[in-house]
């Protein structure tokens, strides 16, 4: 089951919902992230694990939200970050794991640090 999300931002950009994580009928594993795409100022869901996230308008590369940690990460910092301002956290694995932190983002649209995401619900 994975955990939808609303992007909003002053500046009134309407954006869609977006998925996080993965569902249970999968049948391919995928693990959906929000991304950017600053050349059309679209927010998009891609799947965090391709090898290359091309925006579905333009083609162009995509920016990933958040961050992706692991246990054996070399940075100290990324295992102890605060649970509290997190929105999200998906755990992929038994070392890998996916935060949306509750802070300003980048904001395609009008391209400021003024975009953050709601926690609106599940989806399977």
């Amino acid at each position: 089951m994975g955990k939808i999300v609303k992007p909003e931002c002053i500046c009134d950009a309407q954006f869609k919902p977006i998925l996080i994580g993965g569902g249970m009928n999968e049948s391919n594993p995928k693990v959906y992230a929000p991304f950017y795409c600053d050349h059309c100022g679209s927010i998009s869901q891609s799947n965090l694990f391709a090898k290359e996230n091309r925006c579905w308008r333009c083609r162009k590369k995509l920016t990933m939200y958040g961050r992706t940690i692991g246990y054996f990460s070399d940075d100290e910092s990324d295992r102890f970050y605060n649970p509290k301002k997190v929105v999200i956290d998906w755990i992929m694995g038994m070392d890998l794991q996916y935060i949306l932190e509750d802070k300003k983002y980048h904001c395609p649209s009008c391209k400021e640090k003024k975009l953050e995401f709601l926690n609106r619900g599940l989806w399977d």
